[in-house]
């Protein structure tokens, strides 16, 4: 069953985690939001993990060190269990 909160960003369940993939630039663009219109806030290099909090459409909305979170494309991220 779909849960009826949307904006739940605290689990009970073990927090997943994505690891970046190889990108074709050497590193991948972290957004403001779930799509390319969206502005770039920073820059992650393959290899690194992060939390995942959300997932819409393609797009991975994970926890930043420094800038509290942000959005990748899901398709330069794996999820680990």
């Amino acid at each position: 069953p779909e849960s009826s909160s949307e904006n739940t960003i605290t689990d009970e369940k073990a927090q997943t985690t994505v690891t970046i993939k190889e990108t074709p630039t050497g590193w991948l663009k972290v957004r403001q939001g779930p799509g390319i219109t969206y502005s770039q806030i920073k820059r992650i290099n393959p290899g690194e993990t992060y939390t995942l909090l959300e997932e819409k459409h393609g797009w991975y909305k994970i926890g930043l060190p420094d800038k509290g979170e942000g959005w990748i494309a899901s398709q330069y991220a794996v999820k680990n269990k």
